[in-house]
């Protein structure tokens, strides 16, 4: 199972690319990808700095 998760890409993928385009069509910025200071191999897939959100998205099952 892990060789297999490996491959996939955890970046771009279509739940992500989803939810990133409506907030950002009227302006609001945000980053993505961005790593949890406290957590080594976790990152928070849509995060809006100013807004202080953070969205987590597990959508590959």
């Amino acid at each position: 199972m892990s060789a297999r998760m490996s491959r996939h890409d955890s970046r771009d993928a279509a739940p992500g690319i989803a939810m990133r385009r409506p907030p950002h069509a009227p302006g609001k910025r945000h980053r993505v990808n961005v790593r949890v200071p406290s957590m080594a191999h976790r990152t928070i897939e849509i995060v809006f700095p100013r807004a202080k959100v953070a969205i987590f998205l597990d959508g590959c099952y």
